[in-house]
């Protein structure tokens, strides 16, 4: 079974634009504590609510914030097992798919 069998589109993504008070919103919304940072259709890092929480002002931009976001990712045509081994060593919540 590859990626894209069970790839959900439900969740949002962040973008660089939108503040620390917005990222954790939009997490707590959906029940994730890690979301996808996408500039211009390009992927910048998975955000975790752990790196936001720190933050010292909740409307600080996520660009703002001097952060390296880890580069998790996977491809549509990956092997499910990939994701799941992905997620399971980094103890993500969710997963970006790359085309």
């Amino acid at each position: 079974m590859l990626v894209k069998d069970i790839l959900s589109n439900n969740l949002p993504l962040l973008h660089s634009s939108d503040t620390v008070f917005q990222a954790l919103q939009m997490m707590n919304e959906n029940m994730v504590s890690h979301l996808p940072l996408v500039e211009h259709d390009e992927f910048m890092g998975m955000v975790s609510s752990e790196m936001l929480i720190d933050a010292e002002e909740e409307e600080s931009q996520l660009n703002q914030l001097e952060l390296v976001f880890p580069l998790y990712s996977v491809k549509v045509d990956d092997h499910i097992l990939k994701a799941l081994q992905l997620a399971s060593l980094h103890s993500l919540s969710s997963i970006a798919v790359l085309n």
